[in-house]
């Protein structure tokens, strides 16, 4: 901590009173992963920014409520907007109502994997893959029709040739409550998340959508060990956007403050206590959106998801 300080104090930019308020937007409810990254972000952005970087929830739409928002926010002031690969997916999914343009990448914090789990007390009974193999039917939650959820969800049901009947929320926390009373089946948790409720012994943990199995739960196989292909094509990335705000000097100083956030070692801990790996690199450029936008059309066609 001591260390994330100095380093804040070294490199402290100077903003002027139009813009001594950022907004962070988060796409969904306070205490999911990308809340939670958001929050922790927040306080050491404000200190190097000497600006007040205020984190605000707009959930909904599989997170396009927030996404629009961004997007489409003032020009003369700079509104940032933290997501998920869920973003690429959802503007694959349905016609954005917005540029995809407008939504400016600034850094790369990571890829959180996913893990497919079911609940304990679900009449179901499914503790492993094999016992959802034998299943007929199965539901399961996400954060909302075209979700990174969701994906992970229709790319299962579409390897396994299993009836997985989608049951949508407004995120996933919301779904929380069904998941441990059993009234839904199973649900996609990010690894963070998944791991609270599998050490409460609330959960199964069936698999994950790392390439490699997680170390804290090496037990647990791998999608692509189960058979499930294709579980290369969505990478959970995390990262940070803003509108496309004519303040390009000062955004270019948030750029800078998220890039040099991002490699902290300090805040790499806390973002990997969060089940966030490091990427191989943390800078996007401004065609990222895009190409992730295609790749995730791509997807949606094979699985004849509209």
């Amino acid at each position: 901590m001591k260390k994330l300080l100095t380093l804040i104090a070294s490199t402290v930019f100077s903003f002027g009173v139009a813009a001594e308020t950022i907004k962070l937007i988060v796409p969904f409810s306070a205490g999911s992963t990308i809340d939670t990254v958001a929050r922790m972000l927040s306080k050491p952005l404000s200190e190097k920014l000497n600006a007040q970087v205020v984190v605000e929830n707009k959930p909904g739409a599989g997170g396009d409520i927030a996404n629009r928002f961004v997007a489409t926010a003032d020009k003369t002031s700079i509104t940032l907007l933290i997501n998920s690969a869920g973003l690429a997916a959802n503007t694959a999914f349905v016609s954005p109502q917005y540029e995809l343009n407008d939504l400016i990448p600034l850094v790369n914090l990571g890829s959180a994997p996913v893990v497919f789990v079911a609940s304990k007390n679900s009449k179901s009974n499914v503790k492993n893959f094999q016992d959802y193999q034998k299943q007929d039917t199965l539901t399961y939650g996400s954060s909302g029709v075209n979700s990174l959820t969701f994906m992970f969800g229709e790319l299962v049901k579409g390897e396994t040739k299993k009836n997985l009947i989608h049951v949508p929320y407004k995120g996933v926390n919301q779904s929380l409550p069904d998941l441990i009373s059993g009234v839904l089946d199973s649900s996609f948790l990010f690894y963070s998340t998944a791991l609270i409720y599998i050490n409460d012994n609330k959960v199964y943990p069936i698999g994950v959508t790392s390439s490699e199995r997680l170390p804290l739960l090496p037990s647990v196989p791998t999608l692509t060990e189960l058979g499930v292909n294709g579980v290369g094509t969505i990478d959970p990335w995390f990262s940070v956007f803003s509108n496309n705000t004519e303040q390009t000097e000062n955004l270019d100083r948030v750029k800078q403050a998220l890039y040099e956030l991002a490699k902290d070692e300090d805040v790499r801990k806390q973002l990997t206590r969060l089940g966030l790996i490091a990427p191989k690199t943390y800078k996007l450029s401004r065609t990222f959106l895009i190409e992730e936008n295609k790749k995730y059309q791509i997807f949606i066609e094979k699985f004849q998801l509209k």
